[in-house]
């Protein structure tokens, strides 16, 4: 076996020690193995990923800044991190090698958001310019992107879990706040847990029954493309989002966006501390309930400032008089 197999092999057994997304492995391990390949056509073979010294990963990331790719500050600092994590698997620390951002003079890039939350102008306009088209499918989809803050795969697979979630949608009417499971087509396969905007019941009520109207007719799908498949699925819908005018800071993903900020302007109302309605809104959009500070740098950046700053002193005070006071009402008095 030569020595260059034996190199790529050793990336293969660092991302069968790794988690996460499908994409995200996907795009390490490529990383990885490009940065392999480039020691061995440049005359520095290496037995391993783990072998990798900080002078050769400067030389891979000045390599694939000029090679007319065009990468970005953040691309770089992506491939960076796909080949410490690679070494990390191995049992080699690539900091203590000096393979850091800082040791190679990387600039730091900006983790603030990019899009903007759409408006009911731009939202109102696609979805008429789409039933022009007549792709129906798509306006059902943006409407649950919209109102359920759903990532566009998500709502393309989302017809299984609004199904579960129509036999207890009248719990819905009484204005109670019924949790949907999304299960099919989340990052890394974990399932979450969205909710309904209150303001916008009515709305996200009728977008789930023509999800499911239309799908009842539509082979089980809302979307298809011209070849079968989930991947034609996507294409086209990224297609029609063009035409409709959901491009640049107002992408679909800006849908998502939207609901992040309607979902905020609620818990603020219904008097939520600024942690917990940042909490709750990072669970939602299911990047996990410690996200809250990417939330307000990114989801919610537009609408953060609204939320009164609580020191944790004063909201470690306000939980304990919370305990007492359920202790009051639920444990029984000592007899005398």
């Amino acid at each position: 076996m030569s020595r260059k197999i034996l190199a790529r092999r050793s990336v293969y057994v660092a991302d069968s020690r790794l988690s996460g997304a499908r994409s995200t492995r996907a795009q390490r391990k490529t990383s990885s193995r490009n940065f392999v390949d480039w020691c061995f056509d440049n005359g520095c073979p290496i037995n391993s990923i783990a072998d990798a010294t900080a002078a050769l990963v400067g030389r891979f990331l000045a390599f694939t800044k000029t090679d007319g790719t065009g990468c970005s500050v953040a691309t770089l600092l992506n491939k960076l991190a796909s080949i410490r994590r690679s070494m990390s698997a191995l049992g080699a620390d690539p900091s203590e090698k000096g393979i850091t951002a800082k040791a190679l003079n990387l600039p730091s890039r900006s983790r603030k958001g990019t899009k903007e939350p759409v408006t009911d102008l731009i939202f109102e306009s696609a979805v008429a310019q789409a039933q022009q088209l007549g792709e129906v499918g798509f306006v059902i989809a943006i409407k649950l992107e919209r109102y359920l803050g759903l990532r566009g795969l998500e709502a393309l697979m989302s017809v299984s879990a609004l199904k579960a979630f129509a036999l207890e949608a009248s719990q819905l009417l009484s204005g109670e706040i019924q949790p949907i499971s999304i299960h099919c087509g989340t990052k890394g396969g974990r399932p979450r847990d969205t909710v309904v905007i209150l303001d916008c019941a009515q709305q996200t009520l009728e977008a789930i029954r023509d999800a499911l109207a239309f799908a009842a007719n539509n082979g089980g799908v809302l979307l298809r493309g011209k070849e079968p498949g989930l991947k034609s699925a996507r294409s086209h819908y990224h297609r029609i989002a063009a035409k409709v005018g959901l491009t640049g800071v107002y992408s679909p993903h800006s849908l998502r966006y939207r609901f992040c900020v309607d979902k905020i302007v609620e818990m603020h109302r219904a008097g939520l501390s600024r942690s917990e309605a940042l909490t709750r809104a990072a669970a939602y959009l299911g990047h996990g309930p410690s996200r809250g500070r990417f939330i307000s740098l990114v989801y919610g950046r537009t609408i953060v400032h609204i939320l009164p700053v609580t020191r944790r002193r004063n909201n470690l005070k306000q939980a304990a008089t919370e305990i007492q006071s359920l202790m009051d009402r639920v444990l029984p008095l000592p007899h005398p």
